[in-house]
């Protein structure tokens, strides 16, 4: 079978990830090519490393940024609508490439990008659309066109749509019809992991990954170790990895008096290296819509605490495979730390049943399957 996914991003995002994971498993019996809107990038050079074939167009995103208002914010959606429609004009120069691979399948890895539909439309190819994100709460993206005509849009152009978990597929489950939906839960490659060790410390450390931003919660956790640090435990270092104002952040740790306990990284494609000097991995996004870094933290053997919304609340079994804390509330978080750091043994044995759990129901062979059958059951294989 010839498979053409197409893809938003060259960089190492969560989705990304989760694509290439699938890649890696489908191309062992199936042809595979990915579309691409940038000539370079992590992502692409990893391609080319596969002997994946890749093929370049300019296309444009249809959910945007919501950043500006007023007339100046009007401007800038009514230039991204135009854009949105070039992508149509894109979609008839990839004639020849469409000819030449001849897929049987087109899978759109975002919902940020229309480009997928649209040549599943020119070309009356099976398309799946994969949603890896919730859009306007996680990302604080909207679409360029009405939200009617992106739901209504989307159901016309796909066979079926893929959600990574049951708390978006409640949320698309409004808009498009049920027998179209399907949750596949994202694949992780546990490879690269070692399993975590555990000692007695006198010291802690603490991970958040994701970028900087208000939605991720990074200040949840700041918040809490400077509550802690007043109730005099300030053995605890946080280490945040992702990119994003890291000027705003580093005040914000000052202002709480913890700039000595807060160590920034910038965006890291891998955390494999990173993970194995860490003791914790804190998830306090206000609305995850799988949790990628949950699973791969689990899956390392981490204990992890993550707030009780989303995607997270599916993955993390409170108090068996790992913590669940009131997002939003930094001493029920400061209190979910305490139970970890206070007991070396309970800290183990969370971190012991995730790892287990994790490696048992999300690896990326399992997600793949699903895939797969996904594609049998519209017909295409």
């Amino acid at each position: 079978m010839n498979i053409l996914f197409v893809s938003h991003e060259t960089v190492f995002g969560g989705a990304t990830l989760s694509l290439l994971g699938m890649i890696d498993e489908l191309k062992k019996e199936n042809n595979v090519y990915v579309l691409v809107r940038q000539k370079r990038g992590p992502f692409i050079e990893q391609l080319r490393s596969k002997n994946v074939s890749v093929i370049y167009a300019k296309y444009y995103s249809w959910l945007i940024p919501q950043s500006r208002r007023g007339i100046k914010g009007k401007i800038v959606n009514l230039l991204h609508r135009v854009a949105c429609g070039i992508n149509y004009i894109q979609g008839l120069r990839l004639r020849k490439e469409v000819q030449r691979i001849q897929p049987d399948i087109i899978h759109s890895n975002t919902s940020v990008i229309n480009m997928g539909a649209i040549l599943s439309e020119l070309y009356h190819i099976p398309h799946i659309w994969h949603i890896r994100e919730f859009g306007e709460e996680d990302f604080g993206l909207s679409c360029v066109f009405s939200e009617k005509y992106r739901y209504r849009f989307m159901e016309r152009h796909s066979d079926r749509i893929i959600c990574v978990s049951r708390a978006l597929l409640e949320k698309y489950s409004s808009y498009i019809s049920n027998e179209k939906l399907v949750c596949i839960y994202n694949g992780v490659s546990f490879e690269p992991y070692k399993v975590r060790q555990y000692v007695n410390k006198s010291k802690y450390n603490l991970l958040i990954s994701g970028r900087l931003s208000e939605a991720k919660g990074q200040i949840d956790a700041m918040k809490a170790l400077s509550y802690l640090k007043r109730k005099g435990i300030s053995h605890l270092m946080l280490h945040l990895a992702g990119g994003g104002n890291i000027g705003f952040y580093r005040n914000m740790a000052e202002k709480l008096n913890i700039k000595d306990q807060v160590k920034f990284y910038g965006h890291i494609n891998y955390l494999t290296e990173l993970r194995e000097k860490m003791d914790i991995e804190l998830i306090c996004s206000k609305k995850e819509a799988f949790g990628r870094v949950t699973v791969e933290a689990m899956g390392s053997g981490l204990p992890v605490i993550g707030a009780n919304s989303g995607g997270t609340v599916e993955l993390i079994k409170n108090k068996e495979t790992g913590l669940l804390y009131c997002q939003g509330d930094y001493r029920d978080l400061s209190e979910k730390i305490c139970q970890f750091i206070e007991n070396a043994e309970y800290r183990k044995k969370i971190a012991e049943s995730g790892c287990k759990y994790a490696r048992k129901n999300f690896g990326v062979d399992i997600n793949a399957k699903k895939v797969y059958q996904c594609y049998r059951d519209i017909g295409v294989v």
